[in-house]
């Protein structure tokens, strides 16, 4: 009887561990299951995010939700919750992640999309290199990237290499950001954050294709923004084109002043072509449950501009009245298809903003976003 007994919950073991145990110490809750082989689809997929909901495991992750080496690939390109990081240490050393992708099949892009935090970007690595692989174990190097900048938007960062077959892809992390500051043990730590990692083979261009107008698609995320006003720090106009609409603490904002003054924000494109639309998201402050739309501009217009120089106004606005303080909600401003290099927010008339932190006014402008489109589904 003893030796049945032990012979049911051997079996009964057995069990539990095929469903319920993983070989991977790295490989969380949250990951779809391994499966071996690859996606046997012989159609090549171009322009597709061959990472998203893939299965995805680290060297090492933070505890929490926020250190799901899955949030790297579900396609939650600003959520905080949604980001990742290694596990912070007070010794630097080598991290890597790794992604099986969807299909086995060539690719020649990786986009690396930065952690925003609460005083901005935040952790990303100062070095790597991206390898590739038809098995998981056996990798090649196809791009090296050293002494990185902190990127000033969270658009993401684009990496290109010669088409190579995959399965696999790995971040081989050689260069962690060294972080000290008074939450930091004595020494500092090394880390690194991220927020999204999507692999592509893109097409290459051929009989003129890249002269053909886009369509559906923000344009203004392939732009530079620039603006002829004093700045609040911190909130440049890279970030009035940085695709992230639903942030608090994500808006492009100028200097507030107590007397009134015009402000602007010029967007250039990169490449000329038509255009027919603009959607611009307001800033949305105050707290929670009364929220308030703060220094979206009551008269302006939006002109467009193929020389910098020569400006056609395409939309006139006077006491436009305060948005509905929706996050993430923004506000369609359609006109007739025009050819357009340059896209310009000229403010002349602010909004004077009166509270119990300025109680004499100041004038400002902020907004969350500004997009540009040509025929937006």
């Amino acid at each position: 009887m003893k030796n049945l007994f032990i012979k049911i919950f051997i079996a009964l073991f057995a069990i539990v561990c095929l469903f319920s145990c993983s070989s991977d110490e790295y490989n969380p809750l949250g990951n779809p299951p391994e499966e071996g082989g690859g996606n046997t689809n012989p159609d090549t997929e171009y322009d597709v995010n061959l990472a998203f909901e893939a299965q995805t495991t680290a060297s090492s992750y933070t505890d929490g939700e926020s250190g799901n080496p899955y949030n790297l690939v579900d396609g939650k390109l600003s959520e905080l919750n949604h980001s990742f990081g290694f596990l912070q240490s007070t010794t630097k050393e080598d991290q890597w992640i790794k992604i099986k992708l969807n299909k086995k099949q060539e690719v020649n892009e990786v986009k690396i999309y930065p952690k925003l935090g609460g005083e901005g970007i935040e952790g990303y690595p100062l070095g790597f290199i991206i390898q590739v692989s038809l098995d998981g174990d056996s990798w090649t190097d196809v791009y090296e990237a050293k002494d990185l900048k902190m990127p000033n938007t969270t658009r993401g960062e684009v990496y290109h290499f010669n088409n190579v077959e995959a399965e696999y892809v790995r971040l081989y992390v050689n260069d962690l950001l060294h972080i000290e500051n008074m939450w930091t043990p004595v020494g500092g730590i090394y880390d690194a954050q991220l927020a999204e990692i999507e692999v592509y083979l893109r097409k290459e261009s051929s009989g003129g294709g890249d002269d053909d107008p886009v369509s559906n698609y923000n344009l203004a995320l392939d732009g530079t923004a620039t603006t002829n006003n004093v700045i609040e720090e911190g909130k440049g106009p890279e970030r009035a084109i940085d695709g992230i609409v639903d942030q608090r603490a994500n808006f492009f904002g100028t200097l507030s002043q107590p007397d009134p003054y015009t402000a602007d924000l010029t967007v250039e494109l990169a490449k000329a072509q038509e255009i027919n639309e603009v959607i611009m998201y307001p800033k949305v402050g105050g707290s929670e449950e009364e929220p308030t739309t703060e220094g979206f501009p009551i008269d302006f217009k939006i002109e467009v501009s193929m020389d910098k120089t020569t400006w056609t106004t395409v939309v006139d606005k006077i006491d436009f009245p305060a948005p509905i303080p929706i996050q993430g909600q923004g506000i369609s401003f359609k006109f007739d298809k025009v050819e357009a290099k340059y896209v310009r927010l000229n403010a002349s008339r602010l909004e004077h903003i009166v509270n119990m932190w300025v109680p004499d006014g100041v004038y400002i402008l902020q907004f969350a976003e500004f997009e540009i489109y040509l025929d937006k589904q």
